[in-house]
């Protein structure tokens, strides 16, 4: 918060000056004129020189500007296209996911540019004609009891997931919940998921976004497995076929 103080102090510094000049030569006061036109002229040098530089930084340190370039590289180093590519929380940050139909592009323009209306689905459009999806995965439930599991350390893959299917089947909401590792694939399959809508859904409403769009409750379990490795993961597949869900998940350990 420095940096806004400095620019605040800069701009109060001008106008000080100015009302020492206009209050000086209204009354005569031409000493406190003279030390209004000092102020005014070294508080303007230092707001046009100095406040530029005073508000990008403090647009660069708060913003999401600079993670967003991370993984925009992130992206790009990968050519994660069309796949779903989720990372580990920053800090000041909640679990995002990312879809690319190409590259990662420019994220910094997808994030400003105007999404198309999918509820916790955010469709937006990057420059080039490059379409990404970015939603924050914060609102629904599946996500919350996600974010508490991702908190409680687990030693294991396993017991994570073996936590998670406790506390989803003793809210009625699934029957079982099954996780298998096999080097960098994790395979996590669902059966008997009430108040969920296929991920083949999303993916035939918005075929040209991705080829892999996810619902809520596969996200959050794709977060898990990101959240557990703190690396990025990608998203190979994931289908529901008579209630019963499989998901895969690819860890990028080259890219943490």
């Amino acid at each position: 918060m420095g940096t806004i103080r400095q620019f605040i102090e800069v701009a109060l510094l001008a106008s000080l000056g100015s009302c020492l000049t206009v209050a000086g030569a209204l009354w005569k006061l031409y000493d406190v004129s003279t030390v209004g036109v000092l102020l005014l002229v070294v508080g303007t040098i230092l707001f046009f020189v100095r406040g530029p530089r005073y508000f990008d930084e403090t647009i660069m340190r708060v913003s999401t500007l600079p993670f967003l370039k991370n993984m925009s590289t992130i992206l790009d180093s990968l050519d994660a296209k069309g796949k779903s590519l989720i990372l580990p929380s920053n800090s000041g940050f909640e679990q995002m996911l990312l879809v690319g139909a190409g590259k990662g592009g420019i994220l910094e323009s997808a994030l400003l540019a105007d999404s198309t209306d999918g509820g916790s689905i955010a469709v937006l459009n990057a420059e080039g004609g490059e379409v990404l999806r970015l939603a924050p995965l914060g609102n629904d439930l599946a996500v919350r009891i996600a974010s508490q599991i991702a908190e409680e350390k687990h030693q294991n893959l396993q017991q994570m997931f073996q936590r998670v299917e406790d506390i989803l089947t003793d809210m009625g909401a699934l029957s079982t919940l099954d996780v298998l590792q096999d080097g960098a694939m994790v395979k996590v399959t669902v059966e008997g998921l009430l108040s969920h809508f296929s991920c083949q859904e999303l993916c035939s409403k918005y075929p040209r976004v991705c080829s892999q769009l996810l619902c809520p409750m596969c996200s959050a379990l794709a977060c898990l497995v990101s959240q557990f490795f703190r690396c990025p993961v990608a998203v190979e597949g994931a289908s529901t076929v008579n209630g019963r869900t499989e998901l895969s998940v690819r860890i990028l350990e080259e890219a943490s």
